[in-house]
This record gives structure tokens, sequence and C-alpha cells, in this order.
């Protein structure tokens, strides 16, 4: 990387981070992301209001970020419930997904109300609209697993 990192590209990262966290079972990679998440957003904020930092703080940051995004994520270890299909349980799972990362971005819309400076409100409407693709995104995979269970279900019959 050469020069100093843009507050929106340490943005990015953070989203990544935020996104990543949201994602995994394991609760203590969950809190590293989230902390993760939090330094690169608060750095983007220092470089916006204080002007430009240590290059070799801003490329640690973005480093460890990578570092840590670049770690497998750990699959949650759940048996399937009596009576359900995997292809059933997906496509609730996803569903439930969807709902959260559309709760997600009212929150940020939210927040973004509150905000007094103009870079903050749209920081978290850029979040808002992240949140809504994914949900929209998780919507569209339900319905390819709706679809696909429907088939399979004819075939059976």
């Amino acid at each position: 990387m050469r020069g100093l990192p843009s507050p929106e590209l340490l943005r990015d990262y953070s989203l990544r981070c935020r996104q990543a966290a949201g994602l995994t079972a394991d609760l203590a990679r969950r809190r590293l992301l989230a902390q993760e998440a939090l330094a690169l957003a608060q750095l983007a904020e220092r470089i916006e209001r204080k002007g430009p930092v240590a290059l070799s703080v801003a490329q640690a940051a973005i480093e460890r970020c990578e570092s840590i995004l670049g770690e497998p994520f750990e699959a949650p270890d759940a048996d399937m419930p009596a009576g359900g299909s995997q292809q059933a349980l997906d496509h609730d799972a996803a569903l439930h997904r969807a709902g959260v990362w559309r709760r997600k971005a009212e929150e940020c819309r939210a927040i973004a109300e509150t905000m007094m400076f103009r870079d903050a409100r749209e920081t978290y409407h850029r979040l808002a609209k992240g949140y809504e693709t994914m949900a929209r995104h998780e919507e569209e995979r339900a319905a390819v697993l709706e679809t696909s269970q429907s088939s399979s279900d004819v075939k059976t019959s």
C-alpha cells in the first residue's frame, strides 16, 4: 500500500470486519472482529477530524484486519433437528439472517438521524445500504432454496 489509506478505505475494512463478526458463531472471534471494526472506524474518524496519522499506524490496522479476515471461519457445531431437512433449515436460516440485516439497516438509519456531522450521517447511511444489500442477498438465497425444496418435494411424491 502506498501512502496513507483514506478514511473511506478504513471504513470499508471496518464494515467487512463487522459483517464477518455477524456471520461467525465463535464468540471470541466475533468479539475480535467487532473490536477491529471499531478500531478502524475510529481511525477513519480521527483522520477526518485531526488530519493524517502515522502511516505505520494505519498500515498496522489494515494488516491486522486482513489477517483476521484471512483466518478460516469455524462452522457452528449444530445437529440437525429431527423431522427437518437441511434445505428447509437453510431456507429458514437465510430468512432469519435477512431479518437481522434489515433490523441492522433500520438501526443504522435511526443512528444516522442523531449524528451531528454530515460525514457521520453518510457513513451510517452507507452501512444501512450495505445491510439492505446483504438482506436482499439472503432473501434471494431463501427463494432459491425454497424453489429447489419445492422441486425435490414434487419428485419424491
